[in-house]
């Protein structure tokens, strides 16, 4: 399970982006697109695999992979047998991380608590932006069956930033 520790201190869309897509003039509606805004880039992120907004998360499970690259380990246990105890795990004795390929190597432990954060920069590609924007239209102005072409039109501009495609 993914737990944003530290929420996004930025999002890459602004409301100002969003309002000049839609056509929207008035601010009444500012703290609702600004919601959607975030919605629509947690959404984005996950279907990609990719970070957009500066966060920390906590992540329980099984996994090989980070859920977002790019991200910085921060802290990482291992549960025992006894299915209770965690036990901190050290970088280079018990288990190394590639940054590159986002892999935790050489683990024994088949399920993790891992902290990390995210820091994607200024280099988030255009089309994820557009991403965004489209499921925020989708959520706000749609109806009459143009949300879920939106929404649709969101996934395929996302589609080729997927990580780990045929993992």
């Amino acid at each position: 399970m993914l737990i944003a520790t530290a929420a996004a201190t930025g999002e890459p869309v602004s409301v100002a982006d969003v309002k000049a897509q839609l056509r929207v003039t008035h601010s009444s509606d500012d703290a609702l697109l600004s919601s959607l805004i975030t919605s629509a880039r947690e959404f984005i992120e996950q279907f990609t695999g990719r970070a957009l907004a500066a966060a920390s998360y906590r992540y329980s499970g099984k996994l090989k992979l980070l859920p977002l690259w790019p991200a910085t380990l921060d802290s990482i246990a291992g549960l025992e047998s006894d299915g209770i105890t965690w036990t901190t795990l050290a970088e280079g004795d018990d288990f190394t991380y590639d940054a590159d390929t986002n892999r935790i190597v050489g683990s024994d432990y088949c399920t993790h608590l891992v902290e990390f954060t995210t820091a994607p920069g200024d280099a988030i590609p255009q089309p994820l932006k557009d991403a965004i924007i489209l499921r925020v239209q989708a959520d706000y102005e749609g109806e009459n069956g143009s949300a879920e072409r939106y929404r649709d039109a969101a996934a395929t501009l996302a589609w080729p930033y997927r990580m780990n495609l045929g993992v």
